[in-house]
């Protein structure tokens, strides 16, 4: 996975905006944002997860640096809104859960 720090020059890039106004579109002080890049923390999940859904980002090209190619692309179908939907909704969950773990 990306350092977060990646992540933040990636989101920066594609939505044009600084990191204070990430920071605002987030919900948290840029302090805090800039606080996430030196420390071993997942709280920053849940905000990206959510900028990644409103803008339709790829999460793999996002966080991990790039997307993972399947052996049979063609085999594939792609997911519906629904199933897309189902996925965000599940990987939020996940990230409350680490969020709370790593308290």
């Amino acid at each position: 996975m990306r350092e977060f720090s990646e992540i933040i020059k990636e989101l920066r890039l594609r939505t044009g905006k600084t990191q204070t106004e990430l920071a605002e579109v987030f919900g948290f002080d840029e302090s805090t944002v800039s606080g996430w890049k030196g420390r071993d923390t997942y709280k920053w999940l849940g905000p990206v997860v959510s900028l990644c859904e409103e803008n339709n980002y790829d999460l793999n090209e996002i966080i991990l640096g790039h997307n993972p190619q399947p052996t049979n692309p063609a085999s594939l179908e792609p997911l519906s809104a629904d199933e897309r939907k189902a996925f965000l909704d599940l990987a939020k969950i996940a990230v409350e859960v680490l969020s709370r773990e790593s308290k």
